[in-house]
């Protein structure tokens, strides 16, 4: 922000810049000059004033923010447990066949069991699926 600041004193005609400025702080009295000339930005102070007086619609913007907030955080919770999940998965799928290598190897399964860590059914299971598919 205060490169964005900066950047504003060479070049003040810069609409993005003049936001920046006002978002930075909006009770600034370059912020004041600037409404002068932008009527965007005159209009956002006028409605960032009112909803600043009014508590139920102050409170209103904060239920607001939160909302996305919380949703964002659900989509990010999701993201992140899918991946562990898909992980989780693909360890599993990686160990049925090393299983199957294993067994094709003629290794008892209780060697198979005890090398993946799966289980008897796990594996028996695996093999009867493998043998559907063909």
């Amino acid at each position: 922000m205060s490169k964005a600041i900066r950047e504003y004193e060479n070049n003040k005609q810069d609409k993005v810049l003049q936001w920046m400025m006002f978002l930075d702080n909006p009770e600034n009295k370059e912020v004041a000059e600037i409404m002068e000339e932008n009527e965007d930005i005159k209009e956002a102070k006028e409605e960032l004033d009112k909803i600043s007086q009014d508590d139920l619609l102050r409170r209103m913007a904060l239920k607001a923010d939160l909302a996305k907030r919380d949703q964002e955080q659900c989509m990010y919770e999701a993201e992140r447990d899918g991946r562990e999940q898909g992980k989780k998965e693909g360890e599993k799928k990686a160990k049925l066949e090393d299983a199957k290598k294993m067994l094709e190897e003629e290794i008892t399964l209780e060697q198979v069991m005890r090398i993946t860590g799966l289980t008897k059914e796990e594996i028996m299971e695996d093999m009867k699926v493998s043998k559907n598919e063909k």
